[in-house]
């Protein structure tokens, strides 16, 4: 089996997770990108500690394997299970505005899918059988189209003549893999994933901070239409950074007065993380 081997990243993202690629960049400066602090980079023979002093003590922070490609990219991998690094509210989330990127995502349920970046602009998606639009003269796609067959229907064969009864065809994963790998240069070290000889970042925060949001002038205001009460709608009219009060009298008398606008922040609410309780780190 070669660094190459696609069977090898078919195996390892189909057990669940993220995988993500980034061009020109060392492992260390990657972990960096999603390391939420200090503490949060820690070497393979560390790590393996931490991992051994935390058995039945508790689940240790979300956390992602970095290492290199030996093909110009830096690569990170996430197991499946949770909110990962890239998509956490207290990540960076500029970087991916200006990097050369490919990830792989599985949640587990749903059949992977793939997007690529270059220089920070969009390059290449797919998920089960179709490719982005836009995609579709990608030369990846043409390749994909040439030798994994993307894009060809099967006709239901009890029903040849009815081209109603017909589904698409999906790719096998590792040929997706394996020409998506040679198109972008990827590769994954296989003997040091095995060997865990990869260094880990955890990626979750010592203390989770949640902004303290309220609704602007107080809500209940008049209703700007009939000047009733407004309420909250719906018993909650809160969601994100948004608000929404809809007139007491909606229901009664039809009134569609209401305020929508953005919450204010009046204050940080800090959570400490009990994960963080089960690391145990050497000396």
């Amino acid at each position: 089996m070669s660094d190459h081997d696609i069977g090898w990243m078919s195996r390892l993202i189909g057990e669940g997770g993220v995988l993500t690629f980034v061009r020109g960049v060392t492992s260390r400066e990657l972990a960096w990108m999603i390391a939420p602090e200090h503490g949060s980079v820690l070497a393979p023979e560390v790590f393996r500690q931490v991992r051994e002093s935390a058995r039945g003590a508790g689940p240790l922070p979300d956390h992602a394997l970095v290492g290199e490609t030996g093909t110009g990219w830096a690569f990170a991998f996430e197991r499946a299970g949770g909110p990962t690094a890239w998509y956490r509210h207290d990540r960076v989330r500029h970087m991916w505005s200006t990097i050369t990127g490919v990830e792989i995502s599985d949640n587990g349920m749903d059949p992977p899918s793939v997007g690529a970046v270059v220089d920070g602009r969009p390059d290449w998606s797919y998920y089960e059988g179709e490719v982005g639009d836009g995609d579709e003269d990608h030369p990846l796609t043409r390749r994909l189209v040439a030798e994994a067959g993307l894009g060809k229907v099967l006709q239901d064969p009890e029903h040849p003549d009815d081209p109603d009864e017909c589904e698409l065809f999906i790719p096998d994963e590792a040929d997706v893999y394996r020409i998506m790998s040679e198109h972008y240069g990827l590769a994954l070290p296989h003997e040091d994933i095995e060997a865990s000889r990869l260094s880990a970042v955890l990626t979750e925060p010592r203390v989770f901070r949640h902004p303290v949001r309220k609704v602007p002038g107080g809500p209940y205001d008049p209703c700007p239409r009939c000047g009733a009460e407004l309420v909250k709608w719906n018993g909650d009219g809160v969601w994100g950074p948004q608000y929404r009060l809809a007139c007491s009298r909606a229901e009664s008398d039809g009134c569609a007065g209401e305020r929508v606008g953005p919450l204010v922040q009046v204050g940080v609410h800090e959570e400490p993380n009990s994960k963080w309780e089960n690391v145990r780190l050497p000396g």
